[in-house]
């Protein structure tokens, strides 16, 4: 997952989940419980964790803050309980 610089302060100074509004791109094939790697806008890994969606329903969420999406999509795409820095 590709993270703006907001998102990587809060997983990473923080330690603060993250939300699918902070994410800039997704690469690859994962399902939901996978553990996906995090990288800032200049491909840096920034930590890993285990992400709570499927590669295709996280890539219609990008970008979109918590109360845009469904209910049963409002959960952190990376909760801070499950992330690695």
């Amino acid at each position: 997952l590709t993270l703006d610089a907001g998102a990587v302060r809060a997983v990473v100074t923080s330690r603060r989940s993250l939300l699918p509004t902070g994410i800039t791109g997704v690469s690859g094939r994962f399902h939901g419980g996978d553990v996906v790697e995090l990288r800032d806008v200049e491909g840096s890994m920034v930590g890993r964790g285990v992400v709570a969606y499927d590669v295709a329903e996280l890539a219609t969420m990008l970008g979109r803050s918590t109360n845009e999406l469904p209910e049963d999509l409002r959960r952190p795409a990376v909760h801070a309980d499950d992330l690695v820095t």
